[in-house]
């Protein structure tokens, strides 16, 4: 499954790198995948993808220097602050949401409908097992939407 994972992350930045997005690299997808709307505190992007907030940290700094993320005041505590995506960042997520439904539309045309959903299932019901929960709407928060 890991390598199933790598496979479709690969593809996806390759396709990133295809459209312009030349410094993107599979592991801004933690800090994505972990994105509200409005925004998340870098220690909840780093809860959240697993990782130590050093780690998120180094992530989100490279992202914000490539101009795809910012850093803002949090409303709800002035001392803190949100990491969001900027106008360039809202580009890359569609890039993304359209790449990945590049990917699942070959998978399923390789696969079929009824395998592709049997996929499907069985992720969802493994994640179910761990105690996890499968998270589709990522990206619709993430881009400020």
């Amino acid at each position: 499954m890991g390598k199933v994972r790598l496979a479709i992350n690969r593809e996806v930045t390759a396709g990133l790198i295809a459209r312009g997005h030349r410094t993107i690299r599979p592991s801004a997808a933690q800090v994505f995948r972990g994105l509200d709307r409005g925004g998340t505190r870098l220690t909840e992007l780093a809860r959240r993808a697993e990782i130590t907030k050093q780690s998120m940290g180094s992530l989100v700094a490279e992202l914000e220097a490539d101009g795809y993320l910012e850093r803002v005041p949090d409303p709800a505590d002035g001392r803190a602050k949100l990491v969001r995506l900027t106008r360039k960042g809202q580009g890359l997520a569609r890039d993304i949401t359209d790449l990945g439904g590049q990917v699942e539309s070959r998978l399923l045309e390789g696969l079929g409908a009824r395998r592709m959903q049997a996929v499907r299932t069985g992720l969802e019901r493994m994640l179910e097992e761990l105690g996890e929960t499968y998270r589709t709407d990522w990206f619709a928060r993430g881009r400020g939407e």
